[in-house]
């Protein structure tokens, strides 16, 4: 079974990037932030992100 573990949705291209996990993990959760950063010209300087309380979001990795 897989999980997706977070969504972006691109408000100008209107795109939608999700990434699938077999586990939810911090290590996972850095993963997909680098993903995320990697799909974007460097001329972007905000990305934000909308997190819920989910505990990898708060692990001591991140």
């Amino acid at each position: 079974m897989l999980n997706v573990f977070e969504g972006v949705y691109d408000y100008i291209n209107d795109k939608m990037y999700a990434q699938c996990y077999k586990n939810k993990t911090g290590k996972q959760f850095i993963d997909f932030i680098k993903r995320v950063d990697g799909r974007y010209d460097k001329n972007i300087q905000n990305i934000f992100l909308v997190l819920d309380n989910l505990s990898v979001h708060k692990s001591k990795k991140i």
